[in-house]
């Protein structure tokens, strides 16, 4: 990955990603980038890294949410690395006096915040870590796997990954204040696939089990572990959405 060839990831964007200085980076450019430093999926990367729908590129800011999952007491060494890379929040610049220094010291603290209760870019942190969203919530928030997270595994599993501001993001998923979210709160797009997909073979095969056992296991080349392009062919075949 950057880090790999580069001391920090501000060195890569410099050197690698925004060879032009433009202070952004379109598609095009950041998968070459990320080509050339072997980073695997670089295109679903970038599209995880946009903040708005509209966005065509990315910038420092959005290459944030690379490092949610750094402990907060390496990302700045992740960041700017063993090379002149800037600050956490600002890239390379010329020296300033104590007036500008102190200013900065509280954008940076108030970035810092954005960057981890800002609900958007939380999720956009753990789909780069864990590989979505659903594997966020069922590898490491739902860990007793009972369908429901509370406030206070909601905390732990956000300390776990470095996260302070707990509480904004709770207010935000939590918005019915029940003290308990599920996946409709966490990711509305996967519970409703999943949702679609176990109606769908109660209503063809009696149950879940059974639908599971006919569609998954046994349609060929049968196995009971299900890999990725099975399961979208079949789920595509039954008419799940997405």
């Amino acid at each position: 990955g950057f880090l790999a060839r580069f001391c920090g990831l501000a060195e890569a964007w410099h050197k690698e990603i925004d060879r032009d200085g433009l202070g952004r980076a379109t598609k095009a450019s950041f998968v070459r980038a990320c080509k050339q430093s072997e980073v695997k999926q670089p295109k679903t990367i970038f599209t995880l890294l946009l903040m708005h729908d509209r966005q065509t590129f990315v910038t420092p800011d959005d290459m944030k949410a690379l490092l949610i999952s750094t402990h907060v007491s390496e990302r700045q060494h992740c960041w700017a690395g063993c090379a002149d890379g800037g600050t956490w929040t600002s890239l390379i610049e010329p020296e300033i006096g104590p007036r500008e220094h102190t200013k900065r010291i509280l954008k940076e603290f108030h970035d810092k915040d954005f960057i981890i209760s800002s609900l958007g870019a939380f999720k956009q942190g753990l789909a780069v870590r864990f590989g979505s969203l659903f594997a966020a919530w069922q590898n490491h928030f739902d860990s007793d796997q009972n369908g429901v997270v509370t406030q206070a595994e909601f905390t732990r599993a956000c300390q776990h990954l470095g996260i302070k501001a707990v509480q904004r993001l709770w207010k935000d998923l939590d918005a019915s204040r029940r003290g308990q979210i599920t996946l409709y709160e966490f990711d509305p797009e996967a519970a409703h696939a999943f949702s679609q997909l176990e109606e769908l073979l109660v209503k063809r095969h009696g149950s879940t089990r059974q639908g599971w056992s006919k569609v998954f296991e046994q349609e060929e080349p049968q196995n009971k572990h299900v890999d990725q392009a099975k399961f979208a062919r079949q789920c595509h075949g039954l008419g799940v959405d997405g």
